[in-house]
């Protein structure tokens, strides 16, 4: 079972090297996004044979880029025909085996939230209107962030908007876990379908839809089950930092449930530097791992 790690980063670059080395496997390779906005560590990023660090853009939180990242990392693992491609972010962590994981992708499904049509806190509003990249949404009081934002209300105001033209339209969480079938599937759409990226640049969280509204109406929808990562929304600001809590829920309980569903997590999210003891309990307890980072 050959895995590729889809992985976007932007701080917390040590965790980012406990990350892979946790990983790694003689069946993984890595292909990481760093947001070219970073600052790396003098210590710098570890350097394996089966790590590919793909050339990095600026990434804006709530704009295209992200998602334009995600696409990046997607052709570049395609190249190397795994079996299955995970994407997940420099802050997650496993909490189970790589044994299990390799049991749970041999059902040959598809692990991804997916909810047809609008939600109430992912409303129609995040399409129809026109979405400019390239600034901080969470600086709102920055020039750059300003501008940004008058910008938007202006093209509002002249009710400049966009109708979603692609048939149904489907929403859901960012992270997923798909097969090499189903991901040359979205790859060929794409390739063939350049209005559909076009539409998706002046969007709001893309990367939420994006994927989404092309597997959704396809066959593999039918082969959908709940995506793999756990994420605590509970408190502000989400997702909550990974706890003793949350870690004793994981050895206690084996499944969890959300808005989507059932499922059994086989990774965590978030976790920062600060995070080593506790990532060190999960390597000792929960992956039966015992080593120096």
């Amino acid at each position: 079972m050959r895995i590729a790690y889809l992985i976007t980063a932007y701080n917390n670059f040590n965790h980012l090297n406990r990350l892979i080395h946790s990983l790694n496997n003689i069946d993984v390779k890595f292909y990481i996004h760093i947001d070219k906005k970073s600052i790396i560590p003098k210590k710098g990023l570890i350097q394996k044979q089966n790590i590919n660090y793909i050339n990095s853009i600026n990434v804006w939180w709530g704009g295209w880029s992200h998602q334009q990242a995600i696409n990046d990392l997607i052709y570049n693992s395609m190249l190397d025909k795994n079996d299955y491609y995970i994407l997940i972010t420099g802050s997650d962590y496993p909490i189970k085996k790589h044994s299990l994981l390799v049991e749970k992708l041999k059902q040959s499904l598809e692990y991804i939230n997916i909810v047809k049509g609008f939600q109430s806190h992912k409303p129609d509003n995040r399409i129809k209107y026109y979405y400019l990249d390239g600034f901080d949404r969470r600086k709102k009081k920055s020039i750059r962030s300003r501008f940004g934002f008058k910008l938007e209300n202006i093209l509002r105001k002249i009710k400049y908007e966009k109708v979603f033209s692609f048939g149904d339209i489907y929403f859901g969480t960012t992270y997923w876990a798909l097969s090499h079938g189903c991901i040359s599937y979205v790859i060929n759409f794409i390739n063939s379908n350049p209005d559909y990226i076009k539409f998706y640049k002046s969007t709001l969280i893309p990367e939420e839809s994006f994927i989404h509204s092309i597997i959704g109406p396809s066959n593999f929808n039918e082969k959908i089950e709940h995506n793999l990562t756990y994420q605590d929304w509970n408190l502000s600001p989400h997702p909550e930092i990974i706890k003793m809590e949350h870690y004793l829920m994981f050895k206690q309980k084996k499944i969890f449930k959300d808005s989507y569903g059932e499922f059994e997590p086989f990774f965590a999210r978030k976790f920062e530097d600060s995070s080593g003891k506790l990532t060190k309990l999960i390597d000792l307890e929960l992956l039966n791992k015992n080593y120096r980072y």
